[in-house]
């Protein structure tokens, strides 16, 4: 796919959304909603150029072992850089996709728009609200930084203005992403490369910092 075949795809996936998406200001949120297109038409996994796969049997391991799958980032944010969907028309892309065009603000980051930090809010939303689609979704912390795929963050897309609206310069304040994540609606991978230990992430030199952040009762 190149970058003509964006908006056809999300039309192909969600038509009623194609119009906004062609709207959006920045090229990269296109390819962010072509992603979640891709994935709703077809299943399968996605991966951005600067993945590096480090274990294709780990990596099989996790496409098989839950319904959706996405990477647990930075220990508070869910990642979509690489994304896992066992089979094609799951719900949970047109839930999210429906969730960020109503959100969305030309004036904002375009990570807070599409990216992780509004698929973080956007899950958390759905989540309280029960959505039945997000009850199969499950965050995997071995897909971005061992032992299953490392991602580079080479963020080539930014530009200047990107960088400025990182900082909220350009008229729109960014938003604290939520504290934590709610169980009932999300599981938590314990295997495929997620349950290694902190002797065994030394070992093989990644890093220390992996805990996941789960809410509370009274959160």
């Amino acid at each position: 796919y190149d970058d003509d075949d964006l908006v056809r795809l999300v039309r192909r996936a969600f038509p009623d959304l194609s119009a906004a998406v062609a709207r959006m200001r920045a090229q990269i949120e296109r390819v962010d909603m072509a992603r979640y297109a891709l994935l709703y038409l077809h299943g399968g996994v996605y991966a951005d150029a600067d993945i590096t796969l480090l274990s294709l049997p780990l990596l099989r391991c996790a496409f098989s072992a839950a319904e959706l799958t996405l990477p647990w980032e930075k220990s508070r944010m869910i990642g979509q850089s690489i994304m896992l969907a066992r089979a094609p028309r799951n719900p949970f892309w047109a839930e999210l996709a429906r969730e960020l065009v109503g959100r969305y603000n030309p004036a904002c980051y375009e990570v807070e728009n599409t990216g992780p930090n509004a698929v973080t809010r956007a899950v958390s939303k759905l989540c309280r609200g029960r959505a039945g689609s997000v009850k199969r979704l499950t965050l995997h912390r071995g897909l971005l930084d061992g032992p299953v795929a490392i991602h580079r963050m080479t963020g080539t897309w930014r530009g200047a203005a990107s960088r400025a609206r990182i900082k909220g310069k350009l008229g729109c304040t960014p938003e604290l992403l939520p504290n934590c994540l709610s169980t009932p609606c999300l599981g938590y991978m314990q295997a495929c490369g997620c349950n290694m230990t902190f002797a065994a992430r030394l070992a093989a030199g990644l890093p220390r910092n992996f805990a996941l952040r789960r809410c509370r009762a009274n959160e």
